[in-house]
């Protein structure tokens, strides 16, 4: 007893001696890293007269020496003993400390009598190998938390067993067996079911996956990437647009045609005839419900230049005609033609200065424009009526009129953000017909540039010469008498 108080009391004298003297005497730190320093064993043989070893005076400096002796040598047995206790320890008991492991788990030390086991290179006492380890369920060996890979289905897997018998989700970082996975039609990506189903569709056509925030289409509950989309599905929904639109000619002053056909059959194998021949680039089908067993066919905007030159528009028709396809003889059946607003000027005041010369030519030759478009009174109240009852007094009277209209259904629909549509043209399959309405939707561009004191005094023959320069547009007047 009296030799441990004496050691006790050593250990205090050379800690204080450290602290007050030679650390500061000499500039060492608190971490105690300089305690090899020569310099600090002469000074300790100076003033106590023995030699203590780095690792000695170093436990005596970070040692907790207010154990029990008695308590901490049960404890090695028993619940472990911490590290500072175990470093005081080491001191006061010197060679008869008794032999000791660190447990890697709960970082103590105990006797080397407790149960213990070794696990790449560490140990671990008995209740930590209970706590901190588990069996894979593959090959029943024990392996610790962190090299165990747990799989959605709650069964613990080994390194090894997990290469082996699991697929790793890209889209939730976790591993599932190979039933639970869903591989895509090459067999070269796989996800889990659960996210499969949260966040993909597999495209109908190559099977590959699409995540729910890329582009890609939906036909009939069939889902498509967007690649194959455009060769797959031949008949687009009605709500479809493309993902990019195709600007065909020069400047601004396009035209984009919505044609409608019925009678013929909603068929995919005639909507493909005609995709082949008009071009997947310049146009598309569509589904279209007011129709009786057709579709619609929608071009890419074009300028006028480019429809007349670029397109067969003329091959288009001829070959509707052939498949049994009508459209003015239907008397369901639309030529909606779709203007640019960029056409009619760079702002929207300039855009809405144009349209509003468009909206007064209308209104006021109306009577004149229901002949052109060979539409009956009753068609044009249901599908594309007029704005007002009689001719405005001035052009902008008119567009404050329509801006306040919220239809589609007007001669001149202004609903679109990016197009002013004409609505008033009854469908056709005769190439003259056609292009004399296009034509005359490409003169709205012209009748825009006008100052309003011109369009306001313009006359029906003043309009015809206009398009006098266009071979089709003079022979369709002359033919409907106008």
């Amino acid at each position: 007893m009296n030799e441990m108080m004496e050691k006790r009391k050593r250990v205090l004298e050379v800690r204080r001696y450290y602290n007050t003297v030679i650390k500061p005497s000499l500039g060492l730190d608190d971490a105690h890293t300089d305690i090899e320093d020569p310099r600090v064993a002469e000074m300790i043989m100076d003033r106590f007269g023995v030699e203590i070893p780095p690792d000695t005076l170093h436990n005596m400096l970070i040692g907790d020496f207010t154990i029990s002796i008695e308590r901490a040598l049960e404890d090695l047995k028993t619940s472990g003993l911490l590290h500072l206790q175990y470093r005081a320890l080491k001191v006061l008991l010197e060679d008869e400390t008794p032999e000791v492991f660190f447990c890697a788990g709960c970082g103590v030390y105990f006797s080397t009598e407790v149960e213990h086991s070794e696990y790449d290179g560490h140990t671990f006492c008995s209740e930590c190998m209970e706590t901190e380890f588990s069996t894979c369920s593959e090959c029943g060996e024990l392996f610790h938390n962190s090299d165990i890979i747990v799989a959605q289905n709650g069964e613990n897997y080994c390194p090894e067993c997990a290469e082996q018998f699991l697929y790793y989700c890209n889209e939730c970082g976790e591993y599932t067996t190979e039933d639970d996975m869903v591989w895509d039609e090459n067999g070269y990506h796989h996800i889990c079911s659960s996210c499969f189903g949260a966040y993909y569709y597999r495209c109908e056509e190559c099977g590959s996956f699409i995540h729910y925030n890329d582009d890609y289409y939906e036909e009939d509950g069939y889902y498509y990437c967007e690649n194959c989309y455009e060769d797959a599905v031949v008949i687009h929904g009605y709500n479809y647009q493309p993902a990019h639109l195709n600007f065909h000619g020069d400047g601004n002053r396009f035209l984009g045609v919505e044609l409608e056909v019925d009678d013929g059959g909603e068929c995919t194998y005639n909507a493909r005839e005609i995709i082949d021949l008009i071009g997947s680039h310049h146009a598309y089908i569509k589904h279209d419900g007011s129709l009786n067993d057709g579709f619609e066919i929608v071009s890419h905007p074009a300028t006028l230049d480019y429809h007349m030159r670029e397109i067969d528009w003329e091959g288009v028709l001829q070959e509707l005609k052939h498949l049994d396809y009508v459209s003015h003889d239907a008397g369901t059946c639309g030529l909606h033609v779709h203007l640019n607003r960029g056409g009619f000027g760079d702002t929207e005041e300039e855009q809405d200065l144009g349209i509003a010369k468009v909206l007064y030519f209308f209104e006021r030759h109306w009577s004149k424009i229901v002949k052109f478009s060979r539409r009956t009174r009753s068609q044009l109240d249901e599908w594309a009526a007029r704005y007002l009852d009689d001719e405005p007094s001035h052009p902008e009277d008119v567009l404050e009129y329509a801006k306040d209209d919220a239809s589609r259904y007007r001669c001149v629909n202004l609903c679109n953000h990016s197009t002013v549509e004409l609505r008033v043209f009854r469908g056709t399959l005769v190439y003259e017909t056609f292009m004399a309405t296009l034509q005359f939707a490409d003169l709205m561009y012209d009748i825009a540039e006008l100052s309003l004191e011109e369009v306001m005094d313009l006359t029906w023959d003043s309009f015809k010469e206009m398009g006098s320069k266009y071979k089709e547009f003079t022979s369709y007047m002359e033919r409907r008498g106008l």
